[in-house]
């Protein structure tokens, strides 16, 4: 189940876009750093099912950096702890 979150957060991230268009609407932008931030943050969660903690850290790390506001990745990399 867990490397299923991980295998699926790594196909949203092959077919997320690698740049963003600068003529593209707030929404656009938006909504995008949300996709992204949303599938760092199920591989983040992924790897802590497999209790791969620094992964799980990196990919959270990736998350907040995509979306700083992204609902529950600031209590995940709380969570992880040190």
């Amino acid at each position: 189940m867990f490397r299923g979150l991980v295998d699926s957060a790594n196909q949203a991230l092959q077919q997320s876009p690698a740049k963003t268009d600068s003529g593209a609407s707030f929404e656009v932008l938006r909504a995008g750093r949300d996709r992204l931030a949303t599938a760092h943050y199920v591989a983040g969660l992924g790897y802590l099912g497999l209790n791969d903690k620094e992964k799980a850290r990196q990919e959270m790390a990736q998350a907040l950096q995509a979306s700083p506001d992204h609902p529950g990745v600031r209590a995940a990399i709380a969570g992880l702890g040190k």
